[in-house]
């Protein structure tokens, strides 16, 4: 476990997107049924696909999570982690070390952007898709790389797709 902490805090990602790993590496990130736990009166349903929402299944099973982590496997070659554990730990054995940091900061671009997605359908009320979770992940990451907005990022949009009902 100290080793997989040491991964979190060598990513070169914002420290606010360490912070988050980190919780979510300690499994108290507030999801559905964490906050249930707290007395929260919500729905314990994942928003993307109505099955409960815990960690494992937001990041990793749910339908929407699986089809971002299908396309990082067709772009990349690489399977989709078991668990946030299995991220910061055996996802990437055997992959040189400066390759492996710049993959773990994929990893981390898409937890935080279905982080994000997740987020602005429970409480913002807004309708999201799966196009704007790869905007999401895409866009401030290649801002924070330092790309320039004109890197063919801006203007994108997903209307007319429709997402299940953000009351759940």
């Amino acid at each position: 476990i100290p080793n997989i902490n040491k991964l979190i805090w060598k990513v070169k990602a914002p420290l606010k997107i360490k912070f988050f790993l980190w919780y979510l590496r300690r499994g108290v990130i507030l999801t559905k049924d964490n906050l249930v736990k707290r007395n929260w009166p919500g729905s314990k349903t994942c928003c993307f696909c109505h099955k409960e929402e815990t960690i494992k299944h937001l990041f990793f099973d749910c339908r929407f999570a699986c089809s971002i982590w299908s396309f990082i496997h067709v772009a990349t070659g690489l399977l989709k982690p078991h668990n946030i554990g299995h991220m910061f730990n055996g996802w990437l054995r055997g992959v040189n070390k400066d390759v492996k940091l710049l993959l773990l900061l994929g990893g981390a671009a898409t937890c935080w952007s279905i982080w994000l997605s997740r987020n602005d359908i429970v409480f913002e009320k807004k309708k999201n898709c799966f196009l704007s979770a790869g905007y999401l992940f895409g866009y401030p990451l290649a801002m924070y790389l330092g790309y320039p907005a004109e890197a063919g990022f801006t203007g994108y949009s997903c209307s007319g797709i429709t997402t299940v009902d953000a009351s759940g």
